[in-house]
């Protein structure tokens, strides 16, 4: 415990501007004795993360999001299955580099003008990180 307070005490609490050279290193140290890093967004960057939760928000609100389902066969295969999630308590999409399941086009995250979001809305989140505050990371 005590060790842990002079460690918070050599890395000061900060707001870590993305745009500075040297941020990922700013933001490990703070992870490693605050078990938090707070990030400013570069203007890019907060247009981003607005329209993916504007897209996720959407994909969650549509009934299509039923077609893209893990499978209850896929269910167990926790670092394998890719897909709709849901269940009493929350409902996630899960995205596993070894899935075999389809892939959004990236790019398409990355338009300039917004466009609006598809029925069936990218892969948005990894392992059930999302904007649902029960999702684990």
């Amino acid at each position: 415990m005590e060790e842990r307070a002079k460690e918070e005490e050599a890395v000061p609490e900060a707001v870590i501007d993305m745009a500075q050279p040297g941020w990922p290193a700013l933001a490990a140290a703070q992870l490693r004795a605050r078990r938090f890093a707070r990030l400013r967004l570069t203007p890019a960057e907060a247009e981003l993360t607005r329209r993916l939760y504007a897209a996720t928000s959407a994909f969650y609100d549509d009934d299509a999001k039923h077609a893209v389902a893990v499978s209850d066969r896929q269910l167990g295969a926790l670092d394998d299955r890719s897909g709709y999630i849901p269940s009493k308590r929350r409902e996630m999409y899960e995205l596993h580099g070894r899935s075999g399941a389809p892939r959004a086009d990236p790019s398409t995250l990355l338009s300039p003008a917004p466009a609006p979001a598809p029925p069936l809305a990218p892969a948005l989140t990894q392992s059930g990180a999302g904007p649902h505050p029960e999702a684990r990371p």
